[in-house]
């Protein structure tokens, strides 16, 4: 029996963590295809470590050699993501989710923020981090949609999925 009464929406996710201080830094798809598709010169895991994260909507392919790591629990891994990048001497953490404008901007930011925290993660030649972190340009969506050599690069990819641009949860 409905009481007619709407129940009020749970707060956002992230409503409960701190606002990431960092401005974004973003990198173009093509930058990211160019990474990929050179395995002789940039190694995922080795080089740069692409997060895809999307949890409810995690469908229709990914970008290959993404970990998934929904944005939901993201916030306490910072930590040890951050541990593991730095200790294989990973230069580029790219995160990415629907379209990057929420999930994907803001994970990039909490994780500059982190990277800025951390003395032991500061190249002592030029004072810069050894860790940059960056948001994909468009996301998922945005990569799925710019033809066949990016979505060749997609695990997974189906089509049916991104006929009508793909889910996209905040």
């Amino acid at each position: 029996m409905s009481t007619g009464a709407e129940q009020p929406k749970p707060p956002a996710w992230y409503s409960l963590l701190p606002p990431p201080q960092s401005e974004v830094k973003w990198i173009s798809r093509e930058d990211v295809y160019t990474l990929l598709s050179d395995p002789s010169r940039h190694v995922p895991g080795r080089d740069f470590i692409l997060v895809d994260l999307r949890r409810n909507d995690h469908e229709g392919g990914t970008i290959k050699s993404s970990l998934n790591l929904p944005a939901q629990s993201f916030y306490q891994s910072i930590p040890t993501l951050y541990t593991l990048a730095l200790s294989a001497g990973v230069k580029s953490v790219i995160f990415y989710c629907g379209s990057s404008t929420g999930r994907g901007s803001r994970a990039a930011a909490w994780f500059q923020d982190y990277i800025l925290t951390q003395v032991q993660g500061i190249d002592e030649s030029d004072g810069l981090p050894k860790v940059t972190s960056y948001a994909l340009e468009g996301g998922v969506r945005g990569w799925a949609r710019a033809g066949e050599k990016f979505v060749e690069l997609m695990p997974g990819y189906d089509e049916k999925v991104w006929v009508d641009g793909g889910k996209c949860a905040q």
